[in-house]
């Protein structure tokens, strides 16, 4: 009965959303807060990836060491080419919320015009990073990112961008 009560209190969903824009600043910033540039280039690619694929945090980073799994891997990552060109990514999703253990395969174009492209953004990541089994996303040393390095980096940014300081806190909790 407690549990239903407290269901029946409404509240008002005070996140935001990362808006493209954001994203933008947020990248830029990338080079004044976080140190060494694979672990900038990595958190581009990270927060490009999830941004134009509607993924969760918990879909690129592991929560335990045991869940590695459970992220995007590096064998669920495809590249298309055209003319020697790279065209197209593909992303077999193996494991997201609902999935029930169906597999779906998301297609993304590449677009050099755009900034954040994830495509353009992968392609990088890829080069620095070249381990070809296990999690997408993975520190220099080869150990998977965690939830919590992810958000916490993300809160950084968002405190080191001063015209996006107010939605701060209200929007960590809702990104991707």
């Amino acid at each position: 009965m407690l549990k239903g009560t407290k269901q029946l209190r409404h509240s008002v969903d005070t996140r935001l959303p990362i808006t493209y824009d954001i994203l933008v600043k947020l990248v830029k910033a990338l080079p004044k807060v976080i140190v060494g540039i694979y672990n900038q280039v990595l958190l581009k690619a990270m927060m490009s990836t999830a941004y134009f694929c509607f993924l969760r945090i918990g879909e690129i980073a592991v929560k335990t060491e045991s869940e590695i799994y459970r992220v995007i891997q590096r064998e669920d990552i495809k590249f298309e080419r055209v003319n020697g060109h790279v065209s197209n990514m593909t992303i077999t999703m193996k494991f997201y919320k609902h999935s029930n253990l169906q597999s779906k395969t998301l297609s993304i174009a590449r677009r050099p015009e755009n900034y954040l492209c994830p495509v353009k953004a992968i392609e990088e990541y890829l080069r620095l990073q070249n381990c070809p089994h296990g999690p997408l996303f993975r520190f220099k040393c080869g150990k998977p990112v965690s939830g919590f390095y992810f958000n916490s980096s993300l809160k950084s940014l968002l405190n080191s961008t001063s015209d996006i300081l107010s939605i701060t806190n209200s929007t960590l909790s809702s990104m991707f």
